[in-house]
């Protein structure tokens, strides 16, 4: 994808560090296992930069993505997902009990979605396969959970490439441009990312 090429050229890798990968295997093994297509943005994501963590102006964003092949990944996606979606469920359990004292906003929407993402203030991140944005893609909408007394979930984006290139990383890439067109001068204005290490 045209959008993730430029974010590669745009990115400062620490080569000293190990890039785990996902495949198509990978991707396609937890698509069977949730009985869902992953949108494409996400899945060429997943490929080119893995299980990572962005470095943005405001704050930290860590993806989640097949990538090792078992369960034991820091950020693999599906023991991130599997860990949101169970606390998700006991929410929805929870709004229904008259003994909670804690209100649950839409916790039907909660319950559907795949979990790919958190950011370093422990918000989580994920698709809505039922809110499709592009059928030819398979691009979901992107809802958070927004800090608030109902634990509201709210749409982010309509798409991954919306999330990350236009909110997240927009001032980031924004001025590697600038600098780019510049040439180059001064502070090195590449964006920062990091692989996230496997569990050992």
């Amino acid at each position: 994808m045209a959008r993730w090429d430029e974010l590669l050229q745009a990115i400062k890798k620490q080569d000293s560090l190990i890039w785990a990968t996902s495949t198509d295997a990978d991707l396609d093994t937890f698509e069977r296992a949730r009985g869902l297509r992953l949108p494409d943005s996400y899945r060429e994501f997943a490929k080119t930069f893995g299980c990572c963590e962005f470095i943005g102006e405001v704050e930290w964003f860590r993806f989640a993505t097949p990538v090792y092949g078992d369960r034991s990944g820091a950020f693999n996606l599906d023991t991130h997902d599997a860990e949101w979606h169970e606390i998700a469920l006991e929410n929805a359990e929870d709004a229904l009990r008259e003994d909670v004292h804690y209100d649950y906003a839409n916790t039907d929407i909660a319950v559907r979605l795949v979990f790919f993402d958190s950011d370093v203030g422990g918000a989580p991140y994920g698709f809505d396969p039922e809110e499709v944005t592009d059928t030819t893609t398979s691009e979901c909408a992107i809802y958070s959970r927004r800090d608030s007394p109902t634990n509201e979930y709210f749409r982010q984006a309509s798409s991954l490439e919306e999330l990350l290139l236009d909110q997240i990383l927009a001032n980031d890439l924004r001025a590697w441009r600038e600098w780019m067109a510049a040439g180059c001068p001064g502070e090195d204005r590449r964006i920062r990312i990091n692989p996230l290490p496997r569990r050992r």
